[in-house]
């Protein structure tokens, strides 16, 4: 079983390469839902790493050691994701958990901030006048990767996921939902939405019936109110972690009163993401 299984927790996100096959058989044969989380990107360690040509490794992800971004357009790098894909279904997953997703563009950006403008009417102005609204994508990958490489790359680990009879999820990438896009996902799994006021660009999401998967790393006073007060506004299944991820602490909010049974992967997750 996982490290730690909980009782009622239906869905594990658990690593690929980390995770033995008897692991992903014992979880399947308890009713559970094993989901393979891989980095999309390039991690030193892998043993799959030396796969990686030289001239399509990128930008260093900032604070993660040993993490490059890769030139999502490379047919060396797809044909690396699609053997991962393909060790996802051998060890017996049923969905794919890809991450680092969202590099493109030149700088990280978030959600408006709303309240400073409620602020300036409160204060009587009469227009607004923002300033710094030339931050688009979310980082510098270190190649001319722009959204609709980040959507082509998208579709490519959608597809070939289905192809091998396994769901997919999405993982942050918030910039790149839509209500035309979101039918490429099965479920999402999101990090700190509430602490970014980031949760309601996961409408379309709510809106198809699709979990939301979210783990936020904060004080369990702050997860109280600002997570687990909103779950039925933002139809998020909500868990509280330390970054480290280990098994403490660990709190959950209420399943979110959803006006119709969400599909597989089930809406009770331990999120047990690799970061």
């Amino acid at each position: 079983m996982p490290t730690h299984q909980i009782a009622g927790v239906k869905v594990y996100s658990i690593d690929l390469f980390d995770t033995a096959n008897a692991t992903v058989t014992a979880i399947n044969a308890a009713g559970l839902v094993p989901v393979c989380y891989f980095s999309a990107q390039y991690e030193i360690w892998r043993p799959d790493s030396v796969s990686f040509p030289a001239s399509a490794l990128g930008a260093n992800i900032s604070g993660w050691a040993g993490e490059r971004y890769v030139d999502t357009r490379r047919t060396e790098i797809r044909n690396i994701m699609t053997a991962r894909i393909q060790l996802c279904k051998a060890k017996g997953f049923k969905a794919i958990d890809p991450d680092n997703t969202d590099c493109y563009g030149t700088c990280r950006s978030h959600a408006p901030s709303h309240p400073r403008i409620q602020l300036c009417k409160a204060k009587g102005f009469k227009a607004i006048d923002p300033d710094n609204t030339d931050c688009y994508g979310t980082c510098n990958s270190g190649f001319p990767l722009t959204s609709t490489t980040a959507l082509q790359y998208l579709q490519f680990l959608s597809d070939t996921a289905r192809a091998n009879g396994m769901g997919i999820g999405l993982k942050n990438t918030l910039n790149l939902i839509s209500s035309t896009t979101v039918s490429m996902w099965d479920f999402a799994i999101n990090e700190q939405c509430y602490q970014y006021n980031e949760c309601g660009m996961y409408a379309p999401f709510k809106a198809a019936g699709k979990p939301i998967f979210n783990v936020e790393y904060t004080s369990l006073s702050k997860f109280n109110s600002n997570a687990c007060a909103k779950v039925n506004t933002f139809g998020t299944v909500s868990i509280r972690k330390a970054l480290s991820l280990q098994f403490t602490p660990r709190d959950a909010c209420a399943l979110p009163k959803l006006a119709s049974p969400s599909p597989s992967p089930k809406p009770r997750s331990q999120v047990r993401l690799a970061r």
